[in-house]
């Protein structure tokens, strides 16, 4: 998807709420050897019902950290408590469940968090913005109180009430909005792992983009075929699903936009297979990378039982599929490229400038495919 080197290192960390923080500190660890990339996403989710679907978000931020300049790690500490945990959810679910005891959750919350912020050699009153998990709106407040930390602090970078319960990305994207709003010396604690913590005191600047956010507002029934509640099982019969051999064959194309450019006659094809549409050749094609963004050329929409079998729930959720057909330069050649419309996105019409960003199509036999699909154009260069 990014054209990552087969060599480089790969981490994940999961499993845990703290699984942030622990990926920003492995970034710093990393840093010396070169740049490194860190993205934290999650998107809790609970029973319809639950306190913990109520403040369910979804959020994701990414982090390139260098071995000199931009934000810089001061210092580090952690903290553990004996506490079994409050939250947990197995691996055959979707729904985190809680203990629900608010003296108990409380306990496990603050405790920990206050003794990673005191086992910090940083006076929390010098810094300019504290980034504290939130699961909610209240428990990063109880514990700043409990450390000394004044809540202007916390509000000064909080996204509790604006994105919800973001997970293991709430103190990550705390740490962003600091960054962004120009807050050079920043206290983070990420929680998690039963009732563990890091703290970290970060300094400096760097450019960072945040975004607009508009909401979109559903009524029920919407929500819950968004969430899949009032999705089917696919249609049996009536097309043939993508292999995975096949799947992993097309990834460069589902992912960077790699077309192939004729030997013979310089004409592009997407995607870079059979004869040159131009002259004809059964040659070879040298790989090119179409740019991020392209005209549309024409749009129109898929209803219901007249895409591929695979794409089944994801036309429960959110209705009739926008598809897009775009064309990209690259030099003094162009190639038209099918697409789909994010579903998220604001509609686009034929002569609009479009950006293609990579986004979860669907789910099949298990495996999660991925693939670029368009929305209107919002960078400032390709």
């Amino acid at each position: 998807m990014l054209g990552v080197e087969e060599a480089a290192r790969r981490p994940t960390f999961t499993g845990s709420t703290r699984a942030g923080a622990a990926a920003l500190l492995a970034g710093f660890d990393f840093a010396p050897e070169g740049p490194v990339l860190v993205v934290v996403a999650d998107c809790p989710r609970g029973e319809p019902d639950s306190a913990i679907e109520h403040a369910a978000g979804a959020g994701a931020v990414a982090f390139v950290v260098g071995p000199a300049g931009g934000v810089r790690l001061v210092e580090h500490a952690a903290a553990a408590e004996p506490y079994p945990g409050t939250r947990f959810r197995q691996a055959v679910e979707r729904d985190v469940r809680a203990i629900d005891v608010r003296s108990y959750d409380r306990a496990a919350f603050v405790e920990p968090v206050t003794a990673a912020i005191d086992g910090l050699d940083a006076d929390p009153s010098g810094v300019d913005a504290a980034a504290i998990h939130a699961p909610d709106g209240d428990l990063p407040y109880r514990a700043a109180k409990a450390a000394n930390v004044e809540r202007d602090l916390v509000d000064r970078c909080a996204t509790v009430a604006d994105l919800g319960d973001t997970g293991a990305a709430s103190a990550p994207l705390s740490i962003a909005r600091a960054v962004a709003d120009g807050h050079d010396r920043i206290l983070a604690v990420g929680y998690g792992s039963g009732a563990s913590a890091d703290g970290l005191v970060l300094a400096g600047s760097c450019p960072v983009g945040w975004p607009d956010i508009e909401p979109n507002e559903l009524d029920y029934p919407s929500y819950l075929r968004r969430r899949g509640d009032l999705s089917g099982s696919p249609p049996a019969g009536g097309g043939a699903s993508v292999s995975v051999p096949s799947w992993k064959r097309s990834l460069p194309q589902r992912h960077r936009l790699v077309a192939g450019q004729c030997d013979s006659c310089g004409a592009l094809a997407f995607p870079p297979e059979g004869a040159c549409p131009r002259c004809h050749e059964l040659g070879d094609f040298a790989a090119v990378t179409l740019p991020r963004t392209g005209t549309v050329e024409t749009v129109t929409t898929v209803g219901q039982d007249g895409a591929p079998p695979e794409f089944a729930p994801l036309q429960q959720r959110s209705g009739a599929l926008g598809v897009t057909i775009v064309a990209f330069r690259v030099d003094d050649e162009s190639v038209s490229v099918p697409l789909q419309v994010a579903a998220d996105a604001e509609p686009v019409e034929p002569g609009e400038t479009v950006a293609t960003v990579c986004r979860h199509l669907y789910t099949q036999e298990g495996s999660r495919g991925t693939g670029g699909r368009s929305v209107r154009n919002s960078f400032d260069n390709d």
